[in-house]
C-alpha cells in the first residue's frame, strides 16, 4: 500500500477546514499524513485538540501574507512526502471510499490524475441549486449523460453525473484530485504557472501533455460552500471567461457579437436546458443577472481603457431599464445584486483615440445582447419573476447564511 498525503488549504475558511478534518477518520483508507496550509488568514488557523490527536501526523504551514490560491496549492502539495497525494479544497467532502477508489485507479501507471463528480448542493437555496444544475465551478467527465433527480428547488429535474465506474476526461476540476507524487514532480506542480486561478486547467493540460490520461471516478463530491449571487457572478466572470480573454478581444479587433458570441451561446444553451428539463423558472433570474454582470464588467474593463464608445455603459443600462420598467421589484433586485457583485456603479469611461477605428471603439449596439429579454417577456417569465420569483429569492436571503471567501 503506497503512503498517502492529504493536502488542503484555507484562507479565512477555518470552519470548512475543521469540517474536512472531522470527516477523515471515517474514510476506508486513511492518509498517512495531513499537510495543511493557512494562506495568510486574518485569524491564523489553529488545530483543535481532537485534530492534534488524529492517528496520523498533521503538519500546519502558514503564509504570513495571502499569496493566492495557486501558490497556496503549490506550496502545500509540494510539502507532501507520500507516494500518492489527494488534494482537497477545504469545502470539498468525499465519500468514505473515495480515496480507496482513487488509489485503485492510480495503480495504472498510464493514469496521471483522478477526480470525482459533483453531487447535490450543501443547502436548499436557489443559488446552490442553480450552480449544481449546471455544474457551475465543476466539471462533468466527457461522455457523461444527464440523469434526472428530484429536489424541492427544481420540482421536475436537475442535472448530475452518471454511474460508470470511471470515465476518461480532458480536464479535472481542482476542488478534488489525486495523483502520484512522481507525476506532480514531473510536471513541476504550478512552478511555471503564475495566474491566481485556472490552475486546474494548467495542471490537466500539463499532465496530458506528458502522455498520461485523466480519469473521473464516478463517486460524488459535495461542495459545502454556500455562495451568494454576487459571488456566483464574480466566479463566472473570472472563471467562465478566463484570463487573457479581454486582451485577445482587443488584439483581434472583434465586434461586440464576435467578442461575446461564446458567452451568449452558453447562456442560450442553459436557457434551453431550463425549458426542456422543466427546471424552476427562477433560474432565469440567474441568467439575467449573469448576463448583465458580464456586460457591465465588459464595459468596466474596456471603457476606462478607451476601447468602447464613451456612453456604452450608460446606453446598456438605459436599454435594460426600458425592458424592465413594468417590473420594478425585479429591476430593484437586479441592481442590488449588481452593486453587491461590484459591476455597478459603472467605472468612468474614456473616449477612444481618434485613430482607434476598431469595431468595439466605434459601435456598441446592445440589442443583439438583450434579445433574451424579448424571450423572457413573451414567455411571461418577467411577469412570474416580478410576482412570485423575487419574493422567493428574498426569502432565501433571509433564511440562508452564505460563507463565501476567496477560496
Amino acid at each position: 500500500m503506497p503512503r498517502v498525503s492529504l493536502c488542503s488549504y484555507t484562507y479565512n475558511d477555518a470552519a470548512l477546514l475543521h469540517g474536512l478534518l472531522a470527516s477523515v477518520p471515517a474514510w476506508s483508507v486513511r492518509p498517512d499524513e495531513i499537510i495543511l496550509l493557512d494562506d495568510g488568514s486574518s485569524e491564523p488557523f489553529i488545530l483543535t485538540e481532537s485534530e492534534q490527536a488524529l492517528p496520523m501526523p498533521v503538519k500546519l504551514l502558514r503564509h504570513e501574507i495571502n499569496l493566492g490560491f495557486t501558490r497556496a496549492k503549490h506550496n502545500c502539495i509540494s510539502a507532501a512526502s507520500g507516494d500518492c497525494i489527494i488534494a482537497l479544497d477545504c469545502d470539498a467532502r468525499v465519500t468514505d471510499d473515495f480515496l480507496e477508489g482513487c488509489l485503485a485507479v492510480l495503480r495504472n501507471k498510464s493514469v496521471g490524475m483522478v477526480g470525482g463528480t459533483a453531487s447535490s448542493p450543501p443547502t436548499d437555496d436557489y443559488t446552490s441549486w442553480y450552480a449544481y444544475a449546471f455544474s457551475f465551478g465543476a466539471e462533468k467527465a466527457e461522455g457523461d449523460d444527464a440523469k434526472a433527480v428530484k429536489c424541492e428547488k427544481t420540482p421536475e429535474k436537475a442535472l448530475c453525473a452518471v454511474t460508470a465506474e470511471t470515465l476518461e476526461t480532458s480536464f479535472i476540476c481542482g476542488y478534488t484530485f489525486a495523483l502520484r507524487r512522481e507525476v506532480w514532480q514531473e510536471v513541476g506542480g504550478f512552478s511555471n504557472f503564475n495566474k491566481a486561478l485556472l490552475e486546474d486547467s494548467y495542471l490537466s493540460d500539463a499532465i496530458r501533455a506528458r502522455g498520461y490520461t485523466l480519469q473521473t471516478l464516478q463517486k460524488p463530491i459535495k461542495l459545502m460552500r454556500v455562495l451568494t449571487r454576487a459571488a456566483l457572478c464574480r466566479r463566472y466572470w473570472k472563471w467562465g471567461l478566463g484570463y487573457g480573454w479581454l486582451d485577445s478581444v482587443i488584439t483581434a479587433g472583434q465586434s461586440l457579437p464576435q467578442a461575446l458570441g461564446h458567452f451568449l451561446n452558453s447562456m442560450q444553451s442553459r436557457c434551453r436546458s431550463i425549458e426542456e428539463n422543466r427546471l424552476t423558472p427562477i433560474f432565469y433570474y440567474y441568467e439575467m443577472l449573469i448576463l448583465l454582470h458580464t456586460l457591465l464588467e465588459f464595459c468596466n474593463a474596456l471603457g476606462p481603457q478607451g476601447h468602447l464608445p464613451p456612453t456604452a455603459g450608460q446606453d446598456l443600462l438605459s436599454a435594460v431599464q426600458k425592458h424592465l420598467v413594468p417590473y420594478p421589484r425585479l429591476w430593484m433586485l437586479l441592481k442590488s445584486d449588481l452593486l453587491q457583485a461590484r459591476a455597478l456603479p459603472l467605472q468612468p469611461s474614456v473616449a477612444p483615440a481618434a485613430s482607434n477605428r476598431a469595431a468595439l471603439a466605434t459601435q456598441c449596439d446592445w440589442q443583439p445582447m438583450l434579445v433574451f429579454f424579448n424571450y423572457f417577456q413573451a414567455g411571461q417569465i418577467l411577469h412570474y419573476l416580478e410576482k412570485e420569483g423575487v419574493p422567493l429569492i428574498l426569502r432565501d436571503d433571509r433564511e440562508v447564511t452564505p460563507d463565501f471567501s476567496v477560496y
